[in-house]
């Protein structure tokens, strides 16, 4: 796909866009990587407005999106229902964080996966 930036980006266009992602890298994008791409494709607030969320529009382009984990390879896991997982000791430091700020576990992790989504 040529480097254009667009100030439209229709649904089709944008589940071809991410079709042509997976047909260059060989799996499904992650929105960090997607921003990096300098307009080749659109911006990741445009696709989330589009259809709802970063792993719909994966879904409506016919892929499964990649699960997110924060976990280094054989680290013990605390899965937080959001579809991402932590590591012990990540979870720990992040339940410390939240005690501290006084924010509820909930609040918090709500806050930050709206935070690493973006």
């Amino acid at each position: 796909m040529s480097v254009a930036v667009k100030r439209y980006w229709s649904r089709h266009e944008i589940k071809q866009a991410i079709s042509a992602f997976v047909e260059e890298h060989g799996r499904t994008p992650m929105s960090d990587e997607w921003k990096a791409t300098n307009g080749e494709y659109p911006n990741t607030s445009i696709v989330r407005r589009r259809f709802g969320t970063w792993n719909k529009a994966i879904e409506a382009a016919g892929f499964t999106p990649r699960p997110a984990t924060v976990v280094g390879e054989g680290e013990p896991t605390v899965h937080i229902g959001t579809g991402f997982d932590l590591s012990q000791e990540m979870y720990d430091r992040f339940v410390q964080k939240c005690e501290a700020e006084q924010v509820s576990l909930r609040k918090g992790i709500i806050a930050a996966v709206e935070g690493w989504c973006a």
